[in-house]
Parts: structure tokens; sequence; C-alpha cells
């Protein structure tokens, strides 16, 4: 395996009028997908705390065109990055890849305080990939059409 490297990230300094989360939240997405297509929720999420969101390698900031062959590649390639941002604690989201990456990498930090999986299909297709009244409320918000992906953050920021 080659060496670990230093991917692209963005940062989204808290900017909220209350509380902040005790550490900052770093977020990742899935196979293909930057940290772009997090769209309007990174910023919604910087109302509660720092955010970084990163770019695993092959896609958006990274500096490669190819990826990893392996969870563990990739989970190395975060670790270095967070290590070098100087993260000590943060909470974890990983989407898809992402969340399988987060995994990887929560059996090895001691930095990771909380982690959050979404979308992983590591337990098989027959689970739900959203609570039954967060959907019923999703839907309810299609009523007046397709809301702007500012309107559906705070779903994906509620419990």
């Amino acid at each position: 395996m080659s060496a670990p490297v230093l991917l692209g990230y963005r940062i989204f300094r808290f900017r909220g009028a209350g509380v902040a989360l005790k550490f900052p939240v770093v977020l990742l997405r899935g196979l293909g997908r930057s940290s772009g297509f997090w769209l309007e929720f990174s910023e919604k999420l910087s109302e509660y705390a720092d955010v970084v969101c990163v770019d695993l390698l092959g896609t958006g900031r990274s500096p490669s065109e190819w990826g990893r062959g392996t969870i563990q590649g990739f989970s190395q390639d975060v670790a270095k990055t967070l290590e070098t941002i100087g993260l000590k604690d943060f909470y974890f989201v990983g989407i898809s890849l992402g969340g399988m990456v987060a995994l990887e990498l929560s059996a090895s930090s001691t930095a990771m305080r909380k982690l959050a999986v979404l979308a992983t299909p590591s337990r098989g297709f027959g689970e739900r990939r959203i609570n039954p009244p967060a959907l019923m409320r999703l839907l309810w918000s299609l009523r007046k059409g397709t809301p702007a992906n500012a309107e559906l953050a705070p779903f994906l920021v509620s419990e």
C-alpha cells in the first residue's frame, strides 16, 4: 500500500448564536462524491459547530484522479489529514463509503468522540435508511413543491 496522503478539505467555522457542540464535526461523503455534495448541510451544521468536509482521494480537492483500493487506505489518508489539520477531538459523520471509512478509522482513532454512519450498506439491503417520523416530516415539507437544499438541511441536523 502506498503512503497516506493529505486530502483536500473545506472548513466551515462555527457561526451560530447559540451553544456550540463540544467538538468539531467531520463530514465524509461516499464513492465518487466530493464534499461539495453536502450542499447547504455543512453551512447549516456550522450554526452548531466547526465543520470539516474531507474529500476522499480521487474526488473534489484531493490531489489524485485515482482513489484507493481499500477502505484501510482511505482511512489512513483521512487520519493523516485530520492530524495535519490539528483535530485532537471530533465527531464524525460518514455516508456510504465515507461511513465505511469512518468505521475503519474508529478502530484506531482515540480522537473520534462520536460516530454517525449514514446509508452504509454494511448490514444488508433490508435496513431502513431513514426513521419513519423523519420521513413523514420530510414528505410533509414537499407539499409546496421541491424544497431548496437549505430547507432540507434541518431534517438532517435534527435528532
